[in-house]
């Protein structure tokens, strides 16, 4: 703290006016706060840093975790892939079966049971094939969120609704299937 005065002085006896004698103060003030004798400096220092490495403690935690759930939506997202493809070969060996029986039964040697029997299975290998297909889908899903993309819902994509085109009687029905156990199978995803 720095402060100046200036001021002048006169009084006296005396017959003769003579000029005032100035007079000029300057004041210097310095203040040093000591802490605790030096202590408490030195313990604001420690806390300051301890909250600087409880940070970065922390940012060290989150990396990990992200890798953490990177490393498993990848293993997941692979498992899957391959647990597609054996549930492919599932439904192929079932429709093969089914295939098999029906023409047993066309030459006379089947039983219909066994027919019914391999239409079971058939419909438990698609069932598995497409829980595998889900089972994909959502490790793909796991990646993509753990890779920092945000899930956004579905309407968020367009800004405005999108027309429902009416459909005519022609197109709303479907031409029957030449085999109604066809096997249907989803190509692609990201990998």
């Amino acid at each position: 703290l720095l402060g100046t005065s200036y001021g002048a002085m006169g009084a006296g006896i005396s017959p003769s006016m003579a000029p005032a004698v100035g007079r000029l103060d300057l004041d210097a003030v310095a203040y040093w706060e000591l802490r605790g004798l030096g202590l408490g400096d030195r313990a604001a220092r420690q806390n300051a840093g301890s909250v600087l490495r409880q940070a970065q403690l922390r940012q060290i935690a989150l990396m990990d975790q992200v890798a953490r759930e990177i490393t498993e939506a990848v293993a997941q997202s692979r498992a899957s892939r391959r647990q597609i493809e054996i549930a492919r070969e599932g439904v192929e060996a079932a429709l093969h079966g089914y295939e098999r029986n029906v023409a047993r039964i066309e030459e006379g040697k089947g039983l219909p049971i066994e027919v019914m029997q391999s239409v079971q299975a058939l419909a438990l290998a698609r069932r598995e094939y497409l829980r595998t297909l889900v089972d994909y889908d959502l490790a793909q899903f796991s990646l993509y969120r753990a890779l920092g993309w945000p899930a956004r819902p579905a309407t968020a994509r367009f800004s405005q609704p999108q027309p429902v085109l009416a459909r005519s009687a022609a197109s709303a029905s479907l031409p029957p299937r030449t085999n109604p156990l066809e096997l249907t199978t989803r190509q692609g995803g990201l990998e």
